[in-house]
């Protein structure tokens, strides 16, 4: 299943919520060890954190997207055993 991930992301001195929907998509085990697999994405709208062009002529404006998408994956390993 997903998962919603609540988080903060800082651009520019501006620090908002964003959300992340998270999946676990599988266990990886090159080692012998299962390691967890999750890929994450995050959407957030430029204009919010102050990514705001003003570009001659202004259609050029219009056609950089208002909305950025920020993909994640992270694989898991597992420790050593310490000592101690």
């Amino acid at each position: 299943g997903e998962f919603l991930l609540s988080g903060e992301l800082t651009f520019l001195d501006v620090t908002r919520q964003v959300p992340v929907r998270i999946r676990l998509e599988r266990f990886a085990s090159g080692d012998g060890r299962p390691r967890p697999i999750v890929t994450g994405r995050a959407e957030f709208l430029r204009r919010d954190f102050g990514f705001v062009y003003h570009v001659r002529p202004r259609f050029l404006d219009r056609a950089i997207s208002q909305s950025v998408a920020v993909d994640i994956r992270l694989e898991g390993s597992t420790a050593a055993p310490s000592e101690g």
